[in-house]
């Protein structure tokens, strides 16, 4: 089924639109044999495998770039087929928490201009297993304030800690606490084999849950000029930096209320003032226990760049051309956090310990 400027245009609204029966029959079990028939790779998330189009469904896909671009004001150019998502399968089992991506953040350094294409290529119910969105609309209802915060951005997660609702923007290092947890103002589009669902990946959203089958391929629409602009930005450099000390905070939130305090001591430590932060002991014991947290921070850190940068020189060995430019360069500005984190974070714990 063709798209219509209406539906397109939901996206300014709800930050997501659905476009039904885009593919028929045929072409979803010929992606579903071209997922079956792939070997798994292994992101640091979930097992992974690419999203294998074929020929008229790609073309269908790239002809509603100019369309998209008109209805939402944004000129996209390119569009790049990347990966397929599953739910109970024999080699994947996804389920996401709420969040607004990072990888394609760091890449692209916005997301002003990026959407993505999720065509359904194997369901068993559609009641289940879709992806649920907080709307921008919902959104604006809670706090006018926040569209305006995670609009283009990325690398930004929510989680309940002790019994609140926190946003953690982990590309500022701020946190802070929302007045209602998603689940409550979550809208899940019920979608069924050859339904296409495109969506800002800036929008929260979340898997609705994994209790049946389902697999989904994925494309991004993006303009290659400003992706091209920001790599040969200096900003770019923060980009490439920041997902190591990322890692340490997204452990923090999946490891629970004690790692996730740890996390906030380590802001203290860095002279982050916090308000959900508990109140350090004084003099001596507020030494030690800095210095002691500070000590494990540092071969946390150290320990989770040392994987991170491992598994980019290994995602370079496979790639060719532009992108592995592009990826060495990534590779080179980790090697740089990884020699730097450490002495960088001792200083600090030094500093926190001769402080008070």
């Amino acid at each position: 089924m063709a798209a219509s400027s209406e539906t397109l245009s939901e996206i300014n609204k709800h930050g997501f639109c659905v476009v039904r029966r885009f593919c028929n029959a045929d072409e979803a079990r010929q992606m579903e044999e071209s997922y079956r028939q792939q070997f798994v790779q292994h992101d640091k998330n979930y097992t992974i495998k690419r999203s294998v189009f074929p020929a008229d469904v790609l073309q269908r896909l790239n002809g509603l770039l100019p369309e998209l671009s008109k209805a939402t004001s944004c000129d996209f150019t390119d569009l790049d087929p990347t990966f397929a998502y599953a739910t109970k399968q024999p080699d994947a089992d996804l389920n996401l928490g709420w969040h607004c991506d990072s990888g394609s953040f760091y890449d692209f350094g916005s997301h002003d201009t990026f959407l993505n294409f999720y065509v359904i290529v194997q369901k068993s119910d559609p009641q289940h297993s879709n992806l649920s969105f907080v709307s921008w609309d919902t959104l604006r209802e809670l706090d006018p304030a926040l569209p305006s915060k995670l609009k283009g951005g990325g690398s930004v997660n929510f989680n309940e800690c002790a019994g609140q609702f926190l946003m953690d923007d982990t590309f500022g290092d701020t946190a802070r606490v929302l007045p209602k947890h998603f689940d409550k103002l979550a809208t899940t589009p019920h979608l069924d084999v050859g339904d296409l669902l495109i969506f800002g990946v800036d929008v929260p959203h979340k898997t609705q849950d994994n209790h049946t089958a389902r697999i989904a391929f994925t494309a991004k629409a993006h303009n290659k000029a400003r992706r091209h602009a920001h790599l040969a930005s200096a900003a770019y450099l923060k980009h490439c930096l920041q997902p190591s000390s990322e890692m340490l905070r997204m452990s923090a939130n999946k490891y629970g209320p004690w790692l996730f305090a740890q996390k906030h001591f380590a802001r203290v430590a860095h002279g982050v003032s916090c308000n959900l932060m508990l109140p350090m002991p004084r003099g001596a014991i507020r030494n030690v226990i800095v210095g002691a947290l500070s000590a494990l921070l540092i071969a946390v850190q150290l320990a989770m760049s040392s994987l991170f940068l491992a598994r980019r020189f290994a995602i370079v060995a496979s790639v060719k051309g532009w992108d592995r430019i592009m990826l060495w360069r990534m590779c080179s500005a980790s090697a740089v956090s990884l020699a730097s984190a450490g002495v960088l974070t001792l200083g600090v714990a030094a500093l926190a310990r001769a402080v008070g």
